[in-house]
């Protein structure tokens, strides 16, 4: 019985390893990513202020800037 000792404790770290795998994974499909970085929010948010200003600036015509706001948008 003792000679499935060893065995026995490298599925027991595979175990933990998985377990810990599945717990970062829950945690960066969260959204969070700790306090001092961007969340996907604030880059789409930011990529639409810069289309906002290439709008203004005239450097897009307003079908572009409906359909490249659409894209981001999705």
């Amino acid at each position: 019985m003792y000679g499935f000792e060893p065995l026995g404790g490298i599925l027991w770290i595979i175990f933990l390893v998985i377990i810990v795998g599945v717990i970062i994974r829950l945690i960066r499909g969260s959204g969070y990513h700790g306090m001092y970085h961007r969340g996907w929010r604030e880059e789409k948010d930011e990529a639409v202020d810069i289309l906002k200003e290439r709008y203004a600036k005239g450097e897009i015509n307003k079908e572009e800037f409906e359909q490249k706001k659409s894209d981001l948008m999705k």
